[in-house]
């Protein structure tokens, strides 16, 4: 068709260069970002989609490193249950060995200086042992009962976030009970080895050793089952949060290719 006024091809050019820049200036602008979806306008899904796996990963990577603080936050009160538990087999070492009629007085006396030193310092680690400006071994959050002494036995709850939901099925709680020498009755009395006792008392103090021993061991047991369980729990999030992010990829970034 021939017109007078308008010349169709100059037309059809202008629009076919217009198209071909805008369509240019995208490919460009994909390949400096490397990015699909640079606006909301590109993938109106798909940038809701892409937003979304961005929260779960983000999310879920930070429920690694929160697994990763309980890991160091049991392997602390492992260390310093370890170290307690040294202090009383240290002590009841001591108990037996005092009540054999081979030493001296003053032989006992000097096993009563170092029984002394056990018990003070099983006392230090207990009021001592810290982590990120906690004190998890000094009780204060739950009453749990009474010690020998009548006063309140406590321990503190702690609660990990360990998935990117709200339900308590992403979070654990673990308990830490207070442990120091007030719990075991030796703070009003203080055995002397240096008169060894029989009967009742001698077999009470024993005794009382013995139920922090047990009290320890069961408590590292259960702390290092819940720290292998956090290796698991590490592995299972990391594989979740690469297989978001291959997706959020396939979605959100540029194909080169194509």
């Amino acid at each position: 068709m021939l017109t007078v006024n308008s010349n169709q091809f100059p037309l059809f050019s202008a629009a076919s260069e217009t198209s071909a820049q805008a369509t240019a200036e995208k490919s460009i602008e994909r390949l400096s970002t490397g990015v699909r979806i640079n606006s909301a306008r590109d993938d109106v899904a798909g940038v809701s989609i892409s937003s979304h796996l961005q929260s779960e990963i983000r999310g879920m990577n930070q429920s690694i490193r929160n697994a990763l603080d309980v890991i160091a936050f049991l392997d602390v009160i492992d260390t310093a249950y370890a170290a307690m538990e040294e202090t009383m087999q240290g002590a009841r070492e001591l108990l037996i060995q005092a009540k054999s009629d081979t030493y001296s007085d003053t032989d006992r006396k000097l096993m009563q200086a170092e029984y002394d030193g056990y018990l003070a310092e099983f006392d230090k680690i207990g009021k001592s042992t810290s982590y990120a400006g906690e004190y998890p071994l000094v009780g204060e959050d739950e009453v749990v009962g009474v010690t020998l002494n009548g006063e309140p036995y406590r321990r503190n709850m702690y609660s990990f976030q360990l998935g990117t939901g709200g339900s308590s099925n992403h979070a654990i709680v673990v308990p830490v009970y207070e442990m120091h020498v007030a719990i075991l009755g030796h703070n009003t009395r203080l055995l002397d080895l240096s008169n060894p006792l029989t009967g009742s008392l001698d077999w009470w103090i024993e005794n009382r050793i013995d139920w922090a021993l047990q009290t320890l061991r069961i408590s590292r047991s259960a702390y290092g089952s819940l720290s292998n369980a956090m290796d698991h729990v590490v592995s299972n999030l990391a594989n979740q949060s690469m297989n978001l992010a291959v997706s959020q990829s396939k979605i959100n970034d540029a194909d080169f290719a194509l």
